[in-house]
């Protein structure tokens, strides 16, 4: 969802400011983005479909496929005027190897570029990059942007402390906080009734393939339990919130144990389906607190003007809310302390109102740097 949130942020602001333009969506999975958004779609990498040939490209390494791919980007790529990276985690390899995003990345830029078409990475990510090969072809693909900013400080540091000129960079915040926030919807709950959100994710480690993944979701998932449990017994009412498909699996087991240990108090734990970010926004308006875990949920709560706890698993979630001034209700997913939770929670509920004021002061104050972004957008790069 966050993902997704970047780009219908992104092509917004084109369509507003750069009228007549067509547009193109670079994706995974280019039907689905066409059939959601209605944006026109390339493939960002391809392979051989047929059979026969994927067996014989598999068999010589994958070169073949890996030129015809090469070939076909350099071809698509003179469609652009203007190739544009909106936030995201753009410069993170996620412990992959060179040849997976670093190399398509590099790709495109490099095919952008030989095309005549200026380079925006805006409101970006960066770090970690663990693989040396990776970091060569990322700091080669952002040396090709005409325009970059990052979406926090320790994005434009970590790309300091690899050796990259950042001396025309600027920091921006997350584009997504430009999204208009949308009314609260009402939330089916009894009379008086505290509503306590609960943003869950699949979580079995940064690197969810290696040793240890199924032990750090299983404790995970125990801990969170644990916590929704006594968000029950103690009569507050409890909204589970996802931000990826993959994360329902999670929310059907903690059903199922919920019917096993609390049978008559699991009807006030009702998982909320969204399917964007700015409905994820409107479900999370309703709450009085939440207890979030993937970035954009916490950013979703923050937009709403709700007073958050973050269960992080990188150094982003706790800058986003260092910069809410809630720095201390921070957490990190693989060993946070239920009690504490429960004490924070109680806190924050005799003051949140003070803190909600607090969190929408500083919207409106990054609204306005996003706002300075567009202008010099506008004026500098498509005047």
């Amino acid at each position: 969802m966050g993902n997704d949130a970047s780009m219908e942020t992104m092509l917004r602001f084109l369509r507003e400011e750069a009228r007549g333009c067509s547009t193109h969506c670079l994706a995974v999975d280019p039907e689905a983005i066409h059939q959601t958004y209605g944006v026109d779609t390339i493939r960002l990498n391809s392979r051989f479909r047929a059979r026969l040939l994927f067996r014989l490209d598999k068999m010589l390494f994958r070169i073949p496929g890996g030129f015809v791919d090469l070939v076909r980007t350099i071809h698509e790529a003179q469609k652009f005027d203007l190739l544009v990276a909106p936030g995201t985690g753009l410069l993170d390899d996620f412990g992959s190897g060179p040849f997976n995003w670093p190399y398509t990345l590099l790709k495109w830029c490099v095919a952008a570029r030989l095309s005549g078409a200026q380079i925006w990475l805006v409101s970006i990510g960066a770090g970690p990059i663990q693989n040396s090969l990776s970091r060569w072809m990322m700091k080669k693909a952002a040396r090709l942007a005409r325009y970059r900013s990052y979406r926090d400080r320790i994005s434009l540091d970590f790309m300091k402390s690899i050796g990259f000129d950042t001396g025309q960079d600027a920091v921006y915040p997350d584009i997504v906080f430009k999204m208009e926030t949308p009314p609260a919807v009402r939330l089916p709950s009894r009379d008086e009734e505290t509503i306590v959100g609960v943003g869950v994710m699949g979580y079995k480690g940064w690197h969810a393939w290696e040793a240890g993944g199924t032990e750090i979701y299983a404790s995970y998932l125990s801990r969170i339990t644990s916590l929704i449990v006594w968000l029950l017994d103690n009569s507050y009412g409890v909204r589970l919130f996802t931000g990826a498909r993959s994360d329902g699996e999670t929310v059907e087991e903690i059903g199922r144990r919920l019917t096993a240990m609390r049978p008559g108090l699991n009807q006030r734990c009702i998982a909320v389906e969204t399917a964007s970010l700015l409905e994820l926004v409107a479900q999370m308006s309703a709450v009085d607190v939440t207890v979030a875990t993937r970035f954009h949920n916490v950013i979703c709560s923050l937009k709403a003007g709700k007073p958050t706890i973050s269960l992080g698993y990188a150094r982003k979630n706790d800058v986003l809310m260092a910069d809410f001034g809630l720095g201390e209700y921070c957490h990190r997913i693989e060993d946070f302390e239920v009690e504490r939770l429960k004490v924070q929670i109680a806190g924050i509920l005799e003051n949140r109102l003070g803190i909600s004021a607090s969190i929408r002061s500083r919207l409106d104050e990054l609204k306005a740097e996003l706002e300075r972004q567009d202008r010099y957008l506008v004026s500098e790069m498509l005047g």
